[in-house]
């Protein structure tokens, strides 16, 4: 059922000769800003627009909304969906506004605030939409938007980093990392509204209202995810994705107990890469602390219980742990960087480069050919990228509490970890378009 907009290879094989360059930093160029002016800056509509509430909904209330479709009930939800997209939009260009200079003047944060104006100003000027005729503007919009916010999470993640690097001011840290969760879980939101509206218009006009009440997908919502089966999906491909990088190496076993037949609604994408990030920071873990100890590689145990209102997933291996000291800096997306930075789980990442380096990273995924993805908002999911900008197990908590749920690690240092993901069951939970953990 994916099926439609463009994301990112995972080609970035330059990096590991830049991991082991010392490149003197020198300045980098970038075209000034059409659009971005001083006095552009705060005077927009933007202020007026974000005086309203945004309005979340659940995952049950999509699926709901979805079934036995009509004209109405799409042109209903286009007009819902292009208003709040404007309005969540104007929370975050107000929130860019607030930022100081130092972070606002950084190039790629001038070209996320450039994009969400321009997005902003196309979704607040489209008008009422009347009839189908004018959904499919819309949809077109939606498309267009989708495109051209590709990479936006790269951009963000290379500016922070790049503010962090030079910056001296002591918070900076803590203020970044509030800032990139809030921008992240509001993009997600976005994304979620409006892939939903473009799925069941593509479904409608191939004759599909969903009456159907067994049916597994409504738009974008998969209505029976089920550990059983998503579990084996993702073993699957983290799995084959690492015996490249480990090649002739065993895999650890996995062995699942529990409740795995338990059904949830989620959107698929969402919990397969949750997962997938999981799974790949133990297996790799695993490998190497088997390595480095002359041991077989230990198994992987899976275990999964659920209540009336939320499921369970524990992943439990025996990789080594994290030191205790430096569990905090997985969550962050503004680590402190040094080029001697102890990293986790893998390898070195971009945390670890000369600022040029950085820059080379972020022209390589900026340069990478796009393809027609089967998932929804892929670039996220291009593992490879996000693992080497340093942020694939502090995004998978942003995706875990989205709809309501929460993601942990406990940690045994010199033995293992644990990973402790609760998900909703229900659906009932409504989008969480603010994080106020540091």
């Amino acid at each position: 059922m994916r099926r439609w907009t463009c994301g990112l290879s995972t080609q970035c094989a330059k990096i590991k000769m830049l991991e082991n360059s010392m490149v003197t930093e020198r300045p980098v160029t970038y075209p000034v800003s059409e659009v971005v002016t001083p006095r552009l800056f705060y005077q927009t509509a933007a202020s007026e627009w974000a005086k309203k509430a945004a309005r979340p909904v659940s995952l049950r209330q999509l699926a709901v909304f979805g079934r036995k479709l009509t004209e109405e009930k799409l042109i209903q939800g286009a007009n819902y969906i292009v208003e709040e997209m404007a309005i969540r939009l104007a929370h975050r260009i107000l929130d860019m506004q607030r930022m100081p200079y130092r972070v606002m003047s950084n190039p790629h944060m001038t070209q996320v605030f450039e994009k969400y104006t321009l997005a902003f100003d196309r979704c607040r000027k489209f008008g009422k939409i009347k009839d189908m005729e004018d959904n499919a503007r819309f949809c077109v919009l939606i498309a267009d938007l989708l495109d051209k916010h590709g990479n936006i999470v790269p951009d963000l993640i290379v500016g922070v980093k790049e503010i962090v690097r030079t910056s001296s001011h002591e918070d900076d840290g803590p203020m970044l990392d509030q800032f990139m969760r809030t921008m992240l879980m509001s993009r997600i939101s976005r994304r979620v509204i409006a892939e939903q509206h473009y799925s069941l218009t593509q479904a409608f006009n191939r004759g599909q209202t969903n009456d159907d009440k067994d049916n597994s997908y409504i738009g974008e919502v998969f209505l029976q995810c089920r550990p059983s089966e998503i579990l084996q999906t993702s073993i699957k491909t983290v799995t084959d994705s690492i015996r490249a990088s480990f090649p002739g190496t065993d895999m650890p076993i996995f062995e699942i107990e529990g409740d795995v037949d338990t059904a949830f609604p989620y959107l698929r994408s969402h919990i397969d890469y949750i997962l997938g990030e999981i799974l790949r920071n133990s297996v790799e873990a695993s490998i190497l602390f088997a390595q480095r100890q002359g041991t077989p590689v230990k198994p992987i145990l899976i275990s999964v219980s659920s209540t009336n209102e939320n499921v369970f997933i524990r992943v439990s291996d025996q990789g080594g742990g994290i030191p205790l000291k430096e569990l905090p800096s997985i969550w962050s997306f503004a680590k402190p960087m040094s080029d001697n930075d102890p990293l986790l789980f893998t390898g070195k990442v971009a945390l670890a480069l000369p600022i040029e380096a950085l820059h080379e990273i972020d022209q390589q995924i900026k340069s990478t050919p796009l393809y027609m993805r089967t998932e929804s908002d892929n670039e996220v999911h291009t593992r490879d990228t996000m693992t080497k900008l340093g942020i694939g197990i502090a995004l998978a908590r942003v995706y875990a509490e989205y709809w309501g749920g929460a993601f942990e690690i406990h940690s045994l240092e010199n033995y293992g970890c644990d990973s402790l993901l609760r998900i909703s069951r229900l659906g009932t939970k409504l989008e969480q378009l603010h994080v106020n953990r540091i």
